[in-house]
């Protein structure tokens, strides 16, 4: 659910288009990635920033413009 969630964020904000101010011209588009870290018992929140850490990089790293997370609902942009 999370991860479907923050990829329909993903999606509307790939959706809007950057324009010069006060102008139609457009600057470029909105991309961004993610990565999601699911939170366990016991886990520290140090844990937590550095596997959402490791899976933005990743997001990244298979192109960008995607959601990484590992979750069992994740899926990929």
């Amino acid at each position: 659910a999370a991860t479907q969630l923050i990829d329909r964020i993903r999606v509307q904000m790939s959706e809007r288009r950057l324009v010069l101010k006060g102008t139609k011209t457009p600057i470029g588009d909105i991309t961004a990635s993610f990565g999601l870290a699911r939170f366990s018992p016991g886990t520290s929140s140090a844990d937590l920033i550095e596997q959402a850490d490791k899976k933005l990089y990743l997001a990244k790293s298979n192109g960008r413009n995607r959601v990484e997370s590992g979750l069992l609902d994740s899926h990929a942009a």
